[in-house]
This record gives structure tokens, sequence and C-alpha cells, in this order.
């Protein structure tokens, strides 16, 4: 009876041991017992070949466990063992293993400390878990994740981009309105102050008094600028192009500001590289670009000894105009505001004049830049493509 008993209970073990390893086996899953005092560690056959050492199922050591990992995962996998045995926790712990053809595979590690009756660490007992398809899904879905929402924040600035572009839309829209009807409401007045003080002085031969009308033509004349330039600004439209050469526009532009302007105002220019130089450019934009970049330096140039000089120069399939003045300068923490329509430092003007200068050189797919400091002057450079599509020629 003795022996029948013992057989039934071996043969029971193993029937244990045989649904163990079918569990085992299907799960991806392999069982270890590390004997923390004799240092011995057990694994499961699953266990080997979790690790890659399926064919050579030699003696449980830590060495091979070791040999088994991730160079890049051992020492915080070692670390994981040790806080989980220091403070009573159980192990939870993902690592990857590195197979001899090179194959990585990712493990998950589950385990718990025996203590004895003085609370000393005397066993772990764990199981792991072959996690790589979840790892693979997991990273699927953080790419998938980083590609949505590059895709949301790409959208996202389109649909600002296109409000921000109607509500510029809708801007130009009230200003031009506006415009027609300062136009339509102050231009007959000022023609008629205008007349009005021709006739004065037609019939009143006294220079103090021609002082006073000379200055009241100024402020007519100053008061049609602003209007033409809010009626510029708003009615402003792609370049009707031609082949035209952009000095001769320059020379008319100085020649006006020479004529117009009351200081004594010296204006150097070399022209002499882009004489003769013709470019795709609409010229009535290009003489309003250069009549606000000439208007602007005057402007800023000191009543004695004021000083403008313009240089040219060509730079593969684009020109270069540069615009010096000896003015006050613009302070660094306003420069990046030049650009901005109805920003002006000036006393009077509407602060038009830049703002529509970079509209139309963008349309010409050209720049314009402006470098300044204060007390150092201001230079203003346009660079303009001799060619609609320069890529063409390029």
């Amino acid at each position: 009876m003795d022996v029948t008993e013992r057989l039934k209970a071996e043969e029971s073990l193993s029937n244990s041991r045989c649904q163990l390893e079918l569990a085992q086996r299907a799960s991806g899953a392999g069982i270890w017992d590390w004997d923390m005092q004799s240092g011995r560690l057990e694994w499961s056959s699953e266990l080997f070949t979790l690790f890659g050492l399926g064919a050579d199922k030699t003696k449980a050591t830590f060495d091979i466990w070791r040999k088994a990992l991730h160079p890049e995962d051992l020492a915080a996998a070692e670390q994981r063992i040790a806080d989980a045995v220091k403070n009573g926790r159980q192990l939870e712990s993902e690592y990857r293993v590195v197979y001899a053809t090179g194959e990585v595979r990712w493990i998950s590690a589950l385990g718990s400390t025996v203590y004895d009756d003085h609370l000393k660490p005397v066993r772990m007992r764990g199981i792991c878990l072959d996690i790589t398809e979840r790892k693979r899904a997991e990273c699927i879905l953080k790419r998938d994740k980083e590609i949505f929402e590059k895709i949301v924040q790409e959208k996202t600035k389109e649909i600002i981009e296109t409000q921000m572009e109607l509500e510029r839309a809708k801007r130009l829209s009230d200003i031009g309105v506006l415009a027609a009807t300062v136009a339509h409401e102050l231009r007959n007045p000022l023609a008629a102050i205008a007349i009005a003080g021709h006739n004065i002085k037609r019939k009143v031969n006294n220079p103090d008094i021609d002082k006073h009308l000379a200055n009241i033509d100024k402020k007519v004349t100053e008061s049609d600028q602003i209007i033409n330039n809010l009626l510029f600004y708003s009615r402003l439209k792609p370049p009707q192009h031609e082949r035209v050469d952009v000095s001769d526009i320059i020379e008319e532009c100085i020649y006006a500001i020479k004529k117009q302007s009351k200081k004594e105002v010296k204006v150097a220019n070399d022209l002499g590289p882009i004489k003769g130089v013709r470019i795709e450019a609409d010229p009535l934009q290009m003489r309003e670009v250069f009549n606000n970049i000439l208007n602007n330096a005057c402007d800023a140039a000191p009543p004695q000894n004021g000083k403008i000089k313009i240089m040219a120069e060509t730079r593969n399939e684009f020109i270069t105009v540069s615009v010096h003045d000896n003015g006050p300068g613009i302070e660094k923490a306003i420069l990046d505001k030049v650009f901005d329509p109805f920003f002006t430092t000036k006393a009077k003007g509407t602060g038009l004049g830049l703002s529509v200068c970079r509209q139309i050189v963008d349309f010409h797919n050209g720049t314009i830049s402006i470098e300044s400091e204060a007390g150092q002057g201001t230079v203003v450079t346009v660079s303009l493509p001799r060619y609609k599509n320069t890529a063409q020629h390029s």
C-alpha cells in the first residue's frame, strides 16, 4: 500500500508538471526560483527558451542571465531586483534580451520575496513573460500618436493662418471703404485750400504771407500723400510684370525727392552695377517702393548735413539695392514692428509706407530688410529677382 500511494503521488506530480509545462509553453512564460541562502537558481525549461538558450539548456546562473540581457538594460534590471528585496515589494521589471542570432525580445519579470521569521530574505520566486508583441504594438501606437499629433498641429496651424488671412482680408476691405470715404471727403476741400492759397499768393505779393502759404501748400501735399498711401494699401493687387530698368525708376524717385524736400540732403548713388539690367516687375509698384524708402530716408536725415547713399549690385539672378541714411536710427525694441501696418514713429503719416513696400516686394518674390541702431542711421535693402520665377533660370 505504501508503494502504491507513492506511485500515485509520483504520477500526480508528473501530471501536474506536464500541465504546468503546457501552460507555460502556451502562454510564452517561464518560472524561476532563487534560493538566496545557497545562491542556487532554478529555471524551467521554457525560461531557457525565452532567453534564447533553448538549444543549450545548462545550469541556470546569474551570469547566464546577465549575458542574455541587453547591455543597456542590465544595470536597471539588477537594481530593480535589489530594490524589491530591500523594500519588500513585488518585483516588476521589463528588459530586453539579445539572442545569439541578434534578435531582440522584450521580457517582463514578476516575482515576490520570501522572508524568514527574522525578516531576512531567503527566497525569491517569479515568472517571466515574452511581451515583445505588446512592445511592438506600443511602438506602433506611439508612432501613430505622434503622427496624429503632428497632423493636428499642422491642420490647426493652417486653420489659424486661414483665419488670420480672412481677418486680414476683412481688415483690408474695411480699410478700402475707409480710404475711399477719406479720399472723397477730404480731397475736394484740400483742392479748394490749395487753389485758395495759390490765388492769395498771386494777388498778394508779401514775403511774410508767402512763407505761410508755402507751409499750407506743404501740408496739403502731405495730406494728399496720406490719402494716396491709404488708397494704394487698400487696392494693392498682384503686379503687372513688364521688362523694366529699376535704375531709371530709382533716378526718377531721387529727382522727385530732391524737388519736394525742404531739407538740404545730399543724395549719392552708385547704380552702375544695375544700369541697363532689366527685370520683370511692375513699374508702378517699383516706383511706390523706392518712393517710400527714399521719403523715409529723407525724413530721417538731419536738417543739416543730411546724407543718403544708394548702393546697387547684382547677385546671381537677383538685383539688390540698399538705401543708407545718416539719421538717428531705429531703436532695437521697435525694429521688428516697422513693417506692421499703421505703425509709425513719425509725428505725421499713416505708417503704411513700409507695409506697402513689403507687400509689393513679396508679390515680386523678393526680400526687404532693415538694419539700424539708435544713433547709427538706417539701411533698407531690397532684393528682387530678375525673372518672375527664378527657379526656371537658376
